[in-house]
């Protein structure tokens, strides 16, 4: 091993034997100058006042730490059992037990016993804490299944006022084809998931009742853009032999992949079903702080105009978010990402940061990037059911579904301390809902053997809100108002026409959860209350993000991401976002 050599000099390793030789080369290049045998003998040269093994590890350390990432792991240990401070590591004074046994670090020879007898009883309590945790999701499951298969349409559809689309025919055919946008690759195939409810056309009166057999269907296929007329159509063939092939496929199946929004008609017959997409409409944020006022321009000058302005609010979170927006805004995506990347370093290692950073990248696209920082928090915080969510939803939108899946699992089988475990109750609700939207989705892709089989069950819904927020010790309540004025939120969880919150986390990160099978026709208003939090940080205002999707786990699934900033003197319902079925 070569090493230069300047001043003073030292060398440490282990023996392989107890007494040896070891010789030292001196030189310039592949030149030796000077040769010097030094014979090491721990009974002749043993020094009780200094700990070698220590010089030892710190030396193995600095080496080890040119590569840190690759090395953390290693570097962590030898730190722990030598008491050396490295940059994931703190100098601590353990004093007695319950200090070895909070940080989880090997006592003297003198406490061992004790130390031993307590881990152990440690690990058959999170062997008891992981399995109360899969039982309240297979508590949790059953109860999903009685709500979804409870028909809330029929106990309301008399009444005025209500006005759901009536129920599919014989005659009425019903598919889901979907293409995950860029850059997640499409699905080849989708499983089985009731029909939609559809707004039938005008139909011909003199049109025959009887099912006539299909000689072909024809699919039309639209892509559409929000608060844009239709645009991008095609069109594709399907032979009816191609879906009298395989009974056991649904017409959803045999069309899967096909086109992204469709229409068939029954070349014989005047009936014909067109499939309407919800419209999802949301509020346009701007900031009305006073740093804004500078930017007036657009491109370069835009930008120069925020370094200008820039070194006034450096450690401010909040000004980097608002400006990316506004570039995002110019659709200046560049820049707006570079600006936005700054967020990451005002306070290295800080989750609450890397959250709002993980929102915006997933809200404009930058999937990769949000996969890099989410996977940064998970392993500063793995301790959080959250951080295994974030990750593992980041994972599927880059198209890795089966870890996605993993990690989504693992939030169910992670041991929590009791205070965690406490704050974040009602959480498998989310997840058992996100386990099962990916297995629908990409089953054939899935291996679903480690998921327990009490938990897979398919749950399409037509609206599903979820909130996230990047604090901890926050309360911040989700709310949705449905075409009849009534408020699903925490103090009204299940609403008439069928609407179901998850529960309230009025600490933690949340998320919380509004799910609705079957919409009435009608407009939905959803909104967040911030009741405020416990803490003041480095990181700002707390930062929500709101994922709204229509026709959730089915064929036509379609997602709108929302991330705004809450100020502490917010009060009362913020509009998120509104979205109509017709």
């Amino acid at each position: 091993m070569r090493v230069n050599v300047n001043g003073h000099l030292a060398v440490a390793g282990i023996l392989s034997e107890f007494s040896t030789n070891v010789i030292l080369q001196f030189g310039y290049g592949n030149t030796v100058v000077n040769e010097q045998s030094v014979r090491l003998d721990p009974n002749a040269q043993s020094l009780a006042s200094v700990n070698v093994s220590r010089i030892w590890a710190q030396k193995k350390i600095a080496e080890m730490d040119i590569q840190y990432e690759l090395n953390k792991d290693d570097i962590s240990v030898l730190s722990k059992q030598f008491g050396i401070v490295t940059r994931n590591t703190s100098l601590i004074v353990l004093e007695n037990l319950d200090d070895y046994l909070r940080y989880d670090i090997t006592p003297p020879a003198e406490l061992r016993t004790q130390f031993d007898q307590v881990m152990k009883q440690r690990r058959a309590d999170i062997l008891e804490r992981k399995t109360d945790l899969l039982s309240k999701a297979f508590v949790m499951s059953k109860e999903l299944k009685k709500w979804w298969n409870t028909d809330f349409t029929a106990q309301h559809k008399d009444k005025k006022g209500d006005n759901y689309p009536e129920p599919v025919t014989n005659n009425d055919i019903a598919v889901d084809a979907f293409r995950m946008p860029p850059p997640t690759p499409p699905r080849t195939q989708a499983s089985p998931s009731p029909a939609p409810r559809i707004q039938r056309d005008e139909r011909n009166a003199n049109a025959e009742k009887e099912e006539a057999a299909l000689n072909e269907v024809v699919v039309v296929g639209y892509g559409v853009q929000q608060k844009r007329s239709v645009v991008a159509s095609a069109t594709t063939v399907v032979k009816a032999q191609e879906i009298s092939d395989n009974k056991a496929m649904n017409l959803t199946q045999s069309l899967s992949g096909k086109v992204a929004g469709v229409q068939i008609a029954n070349q014989s017959s005047a009936n014909s079903i067109s499939l309407q997409q919800p419209i999802v409409t949301i509020p346009e944020f701007k900031s009305d702080k006073d740093y804004m006022k500078s930017l007036t321009a657009k491109g370069e000058e835009a930008y120069q105009q925020y370094l200008t302005i820039r070194p006034q609010y450096l450690s401010t979170p909040t000004f980097y978010f608002d400006v990316a927006n506004y570039f995002y805004q110019q659709a200046d995506s560049t820049r707006a990402l570079t600006i936005l990347s700054s967020i990451a370093d005002l306070d290295l290692e800080n989750a609450d940061l890397y959250k709002v950073l993980a929102y915006k990248l997933k809200q404009t696209g930058n999937y990769n990037q949000a996969l890099f920082v989410t996977e940064k928090v998970l392993q500063w915080r793995p301790m959080d059911a959250q951080s295994y969510r974030d990750y593992a939803l980041a994972l599927a939108d880059v198209g890795m579904y089966q870890k996605a899946l993993d990690n989504l699992y693992k939030v169910l089988t992670q041991s929590y301390n009791s205070q965690t475990a406490s704050r974040d109750e009602g959480i498998e609700e989310i997840i058992i809902a996100e386990i099962n939207n990916l297995i629908t989705k990409y089953g054939n892709k899935l291996n679903t053997s480690a998921i327990d089989k009490r938990l897979i069950q398919s749950l399409p819904v037509d609206v599903r809100v979820v909130l996230n927020w990047n604090k901890n010790d926050t309360d911040i309540d989700l709310w949705v108002t449905d075409p009849k004025g009534e408020k699903c939120y925490y103090s009204d969880p299940a609403t008439e026409i069928g609407g179901r919150l998850s529960d309230d986390f009025t600490s933690g990160y949340g998320p919380e959860q509004f799910m609705l099978k079957k919409a009435m026709n009608g407009k939905y208003k959803i909104e967040v209350n911030y009741y405020g939090d416990r803490q003041f940080t480095i990181s700002g205002p707390t930062t929500v993000t709101a994922e709204i999707y229509t026709r959730y786990s089915t064929g036509r699934q379609q997602r709108k991401i929302i991330v705004m900033p809450l100020e502490a003197k917010s009060s009362g319902g913020r509009l998120v976002g509104e979205f109509s079925f017709n």
